[in-house]
């Protein structure tokens, strides 16, 4: 449904969320800040989009996501 919700075992002191589509189209981005859960939602069409978080420490963590 476009809902996520991303947790982290230590809050987040500030953390990077960007989204790009298949075609590497950037289609959602938004920082947070001092928190241990995100949620956000994606009003995108079906598909395979990356997420890419970036921590405070430049830290990156990519995973894939399938919207149906």
């Amino acid at each position: 449904n476009g809902n996520f919700e991303i947790i982290s075992k230590d809050p987040f002191k500030q953390k990077s969320i960007r989204v790009t589509n298949a075609l590497g189209v950037l289609v959602f981005e938004k920082e947070f800040e001092g928190n241990d859960v995100i949620d956000f939602k994606l009003n995108q069409s079906a598909g395979v989009y990356v997420i890419e978080m970036i921590g405070d420490n430049t830290n990156k963590t990519v995973r894939r996501i399938l919207i149906q």
